[in-house]
């Protein structure tokens, strides 16, 4: 695989760090040389990758965060500079999901979702650009990574999820707009827009604060309906992570990883294109 020179001795910060794509950007990226700062949810999710890596012979800190509350990603901000010096990579990636139709979303869950995917993301670039523009006006690396999803790009024939939809597109567009700012500057910004891959995201609820709901379940039925999705399209969160990784060092805006997406996406390119060619027939 190929070596990420610009990740080696790079300090990187990870949201959502601890499972799936987040925990393996975490290995990945300690495996070229970064120093890690594993941020989750859960403190113990967080340890536990961090003892991973360390047992490696890498470095890591582990935190909690919660990426919806802009104190608790000022306090990372704080902690990552305080016992670094310096940051270089921050992959905005902690994300919640959960199924209905838009008129069929209760606001409770609509507010979750949009606090961790949206005003997450939102809070991840606020805190940490300046520290990304100082290391960059330093000569050092500086760039984000944000977690966006195959939904960022249209909508996949997935079944009623209204509201996820809308907050990926969110990332879209706050992604766009954060490169926009940043030119010139020297950070530069992907986004990842993977298929479905092997997390428990669609288990999150579990892990739901209680200011959005509180802690809540799968029944039976529904986990099992994505235990078998998960397991006959899923792909895997070590390889995506590797394109993503790759496609930041290539200097990659939009990184798309898996090739399926590219039906749907098609389909709204060409909707827009039928309505750009409808605007010039009226002109």
């Amino acid at each position: 695989m190929k070596s990420l020179r610009k990740l080696d001795r790079a300090v990187v910060v990870v949201t959502g760090g601890g499972n799936g794509i987040g925990r393996a950007l975490c290995r990945l990226a300690a495996q070229r040389g970064a120093r890690i700062v594993v941020a989750d949810l859960l403190p113990e999710r967080s340890r536990a990758v961090a003892a991973e890596i360390e047992n490696d012979g890498g470095v890591a800190l582990a935190l909690a965060c919660d990426v919806g509350d802009l104190n608790s990603v000022q306090a990372l901000a704080e902690e990552t500079i305080k016992r670094f010096g310096t940051v270089n990579l921050v992959c905005n990636n902690a994300g919640v999901c959960m199924g209905g139709s838009v008129e069929g979303t209760r606001p409770d869950d609509a507010r979750w979702m949009f606090e961790v995917n949206v005003f997450g993301l939102y809070h991840g670039i606020r805190v940490f650009a300046p520290l990304l523009r100082a290391s960059a006006g330093r000569g050092e690396f500086a760039w984000l990574l944000n977690t966006g999803s195959e939904n960022s790009l249209g909508i996949p024939p997935v079944g009623a999820i209204g509201l996820y939809n809308a907050t990926k597109h969110a990332v879209l567009a706050l992604s766009d707009n954060a490169r926009l700012d940043l030119a010139g500057s020297g950070v530069g910004v992907s986004l990842l827009c993977p298929a479905l891959v092997r997390t428990d995201l669609l288990d999150c609820q579990a892990h739901r604060p209680v200011r959005l709901g509180g802690p809540q379940s799968l029944s039976e039925s529904a986990r099992a309906r994505v235990n078998a999705m998960m397991e006959a399209k899923g792909h895997d969160a070590h390889d995506t992570a590797a394109i993503a990784l790759n496609g930041v060092e290539a200097g990659e805006f939009i990184i798309v990883p898996h090739a399926e997406v590219r039906p749907f996406v098609q389909a709204r390119i060409d909707m827009i294109q039928a309505a750009l060619d409808a605007a010039d027939a009226r002109a």
